[in-house]
């Protein structure tokens, strides 16, 4: 009755096992709002997404070469999307008091 038991449970810990933040997997996933935040050149945040901007909130910083044209249409108004973020190592220049860094898009869709 133990062989039994012994192979059983190591099976099921084996299957409770998750890998956290593997590669390509999303830190997140959330519905808001793309912005354009303005060129780096003039001190500006380029491609964000945020959830809302209002209260305390945060911008996640997109890297420009990896948001699609499509939802680069109108840099002036707000794009609703539903996206999955991962946040990167890779530092994003901003004027900020803490650093801050790029997301990348694991994927995206308009609302």
């Amino acid at each position: 009755m133990t062989k039994l038991i012994l192979p059983f449970v190591a099976i099921l810990s084996f299957l409770s096992c998750n890998k956290q933040n593997a590669e390509g997997q999303a830190d997140f996933c959330r519905e808001g709002h793309i912005y354009w935040g303005g060129s780096y050149a003039v001190d500006g945040v380029g491609w964000y997404f945020a959830e809302n901007r209002s209260g305390s909130w945060s911008a996640k910083q997109l890297k420009e070469e990896e948001l699609p044209a499509v939802y680069k249409t109108n840099p002036s108004d707000s794009l609703p999307v539903i996206i999955c973020l991962k946040k990167t190592d890779e530092r994003a220049p901003c004027f900020c008091s803490a650093p801050s860094y790029f997301y990348k898009i694991i994927s995206i869709q308009k609302r």
